[in-house]
C-alpha cells in the first residue's frame, strides 16, 4: 500500500465575500455621531441579547467604514448603578478575539455624576477609541467609534473580526451585587466569540463556494487567523478544499473521497512567533486501505501550502496501527508528541507496508516510543 503526494497547488483568485452573530454594515465617514443617542442607528440591523426584557436586556448594532468600527449597545435596565471605585457596577464588555488571545474593552458608563470609565482589560493603552453615553426612556446607551487599527485581531483586508458583547447588571447602590449577566457569545474563549463580518466577507466566501461548486452546507471550519506575515485571513475549510480569504483567496484540495474524513480542525501557533498554522486530520483511503495524516498548513513565499504532515494512522484489512496525538504548550509554542498504541495484527515480524514519501511516517511501537516535533517559521524538526 502507497501513497503519494495528491495536494493540489494553491490557486490564487481575485474576488468580486455568512452570517455573522453581530452583523456590520458599511456606512459613509462620519454618518455616525459618537454621542450617546440611538436615533441614528434606527435603521440599523442588530442583534437582541436578554430578548427585550425590560429590566434587564441589551442590543447591539454595529457599522463601519474605511478607518473605523461603530458599536452601539442599547441596554434596556430600571436602574443604572455607578460608583466612583468602579468595582461592582453596571458595565459592558466587548471582548475581541487576536488569534488564540482574547481583549475586553471595559466601559463602566456615565451616570451623570461619575463619569465613565474605559480601559483594556490587559492594561494596553487606550488609543484611537471613543465612548459616549446618554440615558434612554428604558435605560442607556454607549456608543464606541473604534480606529479599525486599535481593533484586536483586525488587519488590512481581513473579512471578518471575532466579537462578543457582554453586560453586567446591578440593581442597588446600597448593597451592590451582580444580579444578572448576558452576553451574545462566551466572552472567555476567542473560539467561542461571535463572528462579525464585513460586507465584502459574505461576497469573498461565496465567490470562493461557487467556484469550488459547493455551498454553506459544506463549510466544516470558517474563523480568522494569523496563518500569514501579513496579519489575519479568513480561513474556511469546505469540503475537500482549505481556503484563506482576504482580498483574494487562495485554496489547496486534501485528497479525500468525503469531507466526513476531516475532523479535528483548530488553529495553532506552533512555532510561538504569532503565525499561526491550520491544524487539522485527515483519512486518506485507496490501494487497498487507509491512512490518515495530521497535517498543518501555513501561507508562505509560495502561497498557501502544508508545512508539516505526520501519518497518524493506518490500516489494512483487519490490520491497524494506531496513535495518541498530544499538542504540548512549551512556553509560547507548542509541540506535537505522536505516541504509538498496541497495533492490532500488526506485528515487526508481518509488517510489510511502505514508508510515506510525502510525509513523517508513523511511529510504530516496536520501533518508537515517541515522535516529538517542534516548529520554527515553516521548518520542523523531530526532536525524539
Amino acid at each position: 500500500m502507497r501513497f503519494f503526494p495528491t495536494l493540489l497547488a494553491a490557486t490564487l483568485v481575485p474576488f468580486s465575500a455568512r452570517a455573522a452573530d453581530v452583523p456590520c454594515s458599511a456606512v459613509e465617514p462620519d454618518v455616525i455621531h459618537v454621542d450617546g443617542l440611538v436615533d441614528d442607528w434606527a435603521d440599523v440591523a442588530g442583534i437582541d441579547v436578554g430578548g427585550r426584557d425590560r429590566d434587564f436586556s441589551f442590543t447591539v448594532k454595529c457599522n463601519y467604514d474605511a478607518k473605523t468600527l461603530y458599536l452601539l449597545v442599547d441596554v434596556r435596565d430600571d436602574y443604572l448603578v455607578r460608583s466612583r471605585d468602579a468595582k461592582v457596577d453596571d458595565h459592558l464588555e466587548i471582548a475581541f478575539a487576536d488569534g488564540a488571545k482574547v481583549e475586553r474593552l471595559v466601559i463602566f458608563p456615565s451616570d451623570g455624576a461619575i463619569p465613565h470609565k474605559v480601559s483594556w482589560s490587559s492594561g494596553a493603552k487606550l488609543r484611537g477609541v471613543e465612548s459616549a453615553e446618554a440615558r434612554q426612556p428604558n435605560g442607556w446607551a454607549v456608543e464606541l467609534r473604534i480606529a479599525l487599527a486599535s481593533v484586536p485581531g483586525w488587519s488590512p483586508g481581513v473579512p471578518l473580526i471575532k466579537l462578543g458583547v457582554g453586560g453586567w447588571d446591578v440593581d442597588s447602590k446600597s448593597h451592590p451585587k451582580i444580579e444578572a449577566t448576558l452576553s451574545s457569545s462566551p466572552l472567555g474563549d476567542a473560539r467561542a466569540l461571535g463572528t462579525t463580518e464585513f460586507a465584502e466577507g459574505r461576497q469573498a466566501l461565496e465567490a470562493f463556494l461557487r467556484d469550488r461548486k459547493l455551498s454553506m452546507r459544506d463549510v466544516l471550519f470558517d474563523r480568522p487567523g494569523r496563518l500569514g506575515p501579513s496579519g489575519a485571513v479568513r480561513v474556511v475549510v469546505a469540503g475537500p478544499y482549505i481556503a484563506t480569504i482576504s482580498d483574494e483567496y487562495a485554496f489547496v484540495q486534501l485528497p479525500v473521497k468525503d469531507k466526513k474524513d476531516v475532523r479535528d480542525i483548530r488553529i495553532v501557533d506552533l512555532g510561538g512567533d504569532g503565525r499561526e498554522s491550520l491544524l487539522l486530520r485527515y483519512t486518506e483511503r485507496g490501494g487497498g486501505g487507509s491512512r490518515d495524516v495530521l497535517a498543518a498548513f501555513r501561507i508562505t513565499g509560495d502561497g498557501l501550502r502544508r508545512t508539516f504532515g505526520v501519518e497518524v494512522a493506518k490500516a489494512a484489512g483487519a490490520n491497524r496501527l494506531e496513535t495518541r496525538v498530544s499538542l504540548v504548550k512549551k512556553g509560547r509554542a507548542t509541540e506535537i508528541l505522536i505516541e504509538p498504541t498496541t497495533p492490532v495484527g500488526w506485528s515487526e515480524t508481518n509488517y510489510r507496508e511502505s514508508p510515506a514519501e510525502d510525509v513523517v511516517g508513523i511511529p510504530v511501537p516496536w520501533k518508537d516510543k515517541r515522535a516529538r516535533f517542534q516548529f520554527k517559521g515553516e521548518s520542523y524538526f523531530r526532536v525524539e
